[in-house]
């Protein structure tokens, strides 16, 4: 007997029969995501209820080979896999590409691409952690292949249980241990540490935890776990209990559990319970058992397009609701989608799935072919996504540096309009990626790291240096500064991070956390060492028409001035902020002039609130240039076609260097001698 031999017979049997009630547990999983998603705009555990199945179905798929064959053809599995999941997938992701084109406000294009070829790549999840912890992003909307972070997770569990099984077989092999009770041990092992941190993270930082692959992997554990150890199901009326009890669990999970906030920690035991209970209460088929309704043929035939109707529905809900411009569809509405994401699931696997597999299997592919054919169709896909991207953003913003509208002049020009007749810069596809340049050139610091970061811009052997410094309302003023250099000698300092603004500690100083003292200390001590010639920095924190000179400021001003006497330092009032939506009014408006800003009234009062309440450093001049973003009345989102805002609260780079004449008088007035080149 070889050693394959050996181990196949050595290995205790499980239940390797199909399980019609399984893919009736996964059509309601799939209807309930929908239904919440649609109708109550949260999540309903039924992504948990896929990963519990998912880790069942796999573990017994992958045991099954050892018992059969004692040994793991992976190229023979990763291949079934990649014929079975991705004519699905990329068939979805190529539709949304294409319909994203009509359908998505210009702004949002972008990202949505991005996430298209995440995606592709099975790295939504982590995409979606690094727009969590992106500062830039954070502003935007869903996209329309959000979704696909459980697929992303669900493929990644598949190459973890590939290592997890090569592992097992050949420590068991070599170290003379029981293939069956190390791969127990090894998924329990997984189980344990995998909840554990999921607890831990989901308390410290849930938004990043609910996409972590690591807090997921415990849900697969625990579905290949019942796999191996629950031999049989139970019967009779224990049985019968079990399914209830278990689909009423799955059921009503997304209701009665605070499921947006607290999972997937320790709460998200509760739905991949219930989903353990369908699958060991079920197989009795007793007259009163719920197994039965979900081995009915319906639900197994929906249980069959499941995957689908998953895939489909998420962008059939973000485009309607991008076309009608509402945040909630009509429950009418809402039944078409669900039906529609139903019938193009059908249609997909008759039409692509079936019709790939027969071609595949009648020209005999084998193993590695299918596997090269999915690696050259994701390849294609994804460069050309990618290469769309560029061009979007090259051709339409190639003049964009160059850029001879008004923008903040046609504030105080008698001729300044903004008209539809003319385009818009940057492009309205553009316009997120519109960004300083200490972005690009990894000179603005992230949230979490206290280092401070120098670059140098405009003049760089200038004598005479002017310090940029502060969060990122104070980075946006880069171009600004820029342009003065042109035609000024200057040499421009930028100190910059993300969510934290020169203070002293305090949450109502703007403070996101500790990192950001660390850095204002180091930050203020270099640039008292650098004797510069003025500082810019931001005088306000504006949230709507409540806007004060947070105490924390006044304090490191006061600081600084201690360190370096009269150096001058320019406090820029902060600048107006816009409406969540007000990039996707844009791509739709007919009047820029009236549409897609807002009224100065809920924006703006005449003077800062508690100016008068502050003792400010002789040395701190406050410089007010609201009139070059509001008009008597009105903050317009576009001045003299120029965008202004690359999200709703930071301004684009392209508008930011038109303000450099109303910023330079503002030097001007602390002594900044203008001299020209």
């Amino acid at each position: 007997m070889d050693t394959r031999q050996a181990v196949s017979s050595a290995l205790p049997s499980i239940d390797k029969r199909f399980r019609p009630e399984i893919e009736g547990l996964r059509a309601v999983a799939s209807i309930l995501v929908a239904v919440y998603h649609i109708y109550l705009g949260r999540v309903s555990g039924g992504v948990d209820v896929f990963f519990v199945v998912a880790g069942f179905l796999i573990t017994t798929t992958l045991y099954t080979m050892l018992t059969r064959e004692g040994r793991i053809s992976y190229s023979g599995f990763f291949s079934r896999l990649a014929t079975r999941l991705l004519p699905h997938a990329l068939t979805v992701l190529a539709v949304v590409f294409a319909a994203s084109l009509v359908l998505l406000p210009p702004a949002r294009r972008l990202a949505a691409w991005d996430e298209i070829t995440a995606s592709a790549l099975y790295g939504e999840n982590w995409a979606l952690i690094a727009k969590a912890t992106d500062y830039l992003a954070q502003g935007e909307g869903s996209s329309p292949v959000q979704h696909f972070w459980a697929m992303s997770i669900q493929g990644q569990f598949y190459a973890i249980w590939a290592v997890v099984f090569a592992l097992v077989l050949f420590a068991s092999r070599h170290l003379a241990i029981s293939t069956y009770r190390l791969l127990v041990w090894s998924l329990g092992t997984l189980f344990v540490v995998s909840l554990a941190f999921s607890i831990y993270y989901t308390a410290v930082d849930q938004p990043v935890a609910y996409f972590h692959t690591g807090t997921r992997v415990w849900e697969f554990a625990l579905g290949g776990l019942v796999a191996l150890v629950v031999r049989r199901a139970l019967v009779g009326r224990g049985g019968t209990v079990a399914v209830w009890t278990g689909l009423a669990i799955v059921v009503s999970s997304g209701l009665l559990l605070p499921v947006s906030t607290s999972f997937p920690g320790y709460v998200a035991l509760v739905p991949a319970l219930g989903a353990v209970l369908v699958i060991v209460g079920s197989g009795g088929y007793g007259r009163y058992g719920a197994d039965r309704f979900l081995s009915h043929p319906a639900m197994v035939w929906l249980g069959g397009v499941s995957y689908g109707i998953y895939l489909w529905h998420w962008p059939l809900l973000v485009f309607s609701l991008a076309l009608m411009g509402v945040d909630r569809v009509h429950p009418i509405w809402g039944v078409v989608i669900i039906a529609a994401a139903i019938g193009l699931s059908a249609l997909t696997a008759r039409f692509v799935e079936r019709p790939v597999w027969r071609r595949l299997k009648d020209k005999r592919v084998g193993s590695a072919g299918r596997l090269l054919l999915g690696g050259a169709t994701i390849l294609v896909l994804v460069l050309g996504i990618q290469g769309w991207s560029y061009l979007a953003v090259a051709v339409p913003n190639a003049s964009t540096d160059t850029v001879t509208s008004q923008g903040a002049r046609s504030f105080v020009s008698e001729n300044g309009r903004t008209s539809l007749e003319e385009p818009v810069v940057p492009d309205l596809v553009a316009v997120p990626l519109d960004n300083p340049a200490m972005y690009d050139d990894g000179c603005h610091q992230d949230i979490e790291d206290p280092a401070v970061v120098e670059c140098v811009y405009g003049a760089a052997d200038s004598e005479r240096t002017v310090v940029l410094v502060g969060g990122s309302h104070s980075a946006h003023w880069l171009p600004a500064l820029e342009t003065i250099a042109e035609d000024h000698p200057i040499r421009i300092v930028s100190m910059t991070k993300s969510s934290c603004p020169w203070s002293t500690p305090g949450v109502e100083n703007g403070y996101r956390d500790d990192s950001c003292g660390e850095w204002n200390r180091e930050a203020t001590r270099r640039i008292a060492e650098m004797e510069p010639e003025l500082v810019v920095t931001t005088a306000t924190r504006s949230i709507g028409a409540d806007e004060v000179v947070p105490p924390g400021y006044v304090d490191r001003w006061s600081e600084f001035t201690e360190l370096s006497p009269g150096t001058p330092i320019v406090a820029l009032r902060d600048n107006p902020r816009m409406s969540a939506d007000f990039l996707d009014c844009l791509g739709s408006a007919d009047d820029f002039t009236t549409q897609c800003g807002r009224d100065r009234g809920d924006l703006r009062q005449e003077s800062i609130p508690n100016i008068d309440d502050v003792i400010l450093p002789d040395s701190v001049f406050v410089a007010d240039l609201t009139d070059y973003f509001c008009r008597s009345d009105y903050c317009p989102a576009v001045a003299g076609n120029v965008v202004i805002y690359r999200d709703p609260a930071h301004l684009t780079a392209t508008y930011s260097r038109t303000l450099a004449g109303p910023l330079l008088d503002q030097l001007k007035l602390v002594g900044f001698a203008a001299d020209e080149t």
